[in-house]
């Protein structure tokens, strides 16, 4: 495996880590965490940071 696969895999298994520390087990889609690029679970992340923002906000 290439060095920029190993990144891409590593970045996108701490997003689904951190992604089910906020009880996130699918996509907003309905997709499975693991099947999204890192694109996608780099988008779904960020609503979570955002959505956390807002309720801590309240």
């Amino acid at each position: 495996m290439g060095e920029l696969s190993k990144a891409v895999k590593k970045r996108k298994d701490e997003l689904i880590n951190k992604l089910i520390l906020h009880h996130v087990y699918k996509a907003s889609d309905g997709s499975q965490l693991y099947e999204l690029p890192l694109k996608d679970l780099e988008r779904e992340y960020e609503l979570v940071k955002e959505n956390s923002k807002t309720q801590i906000q309240r």
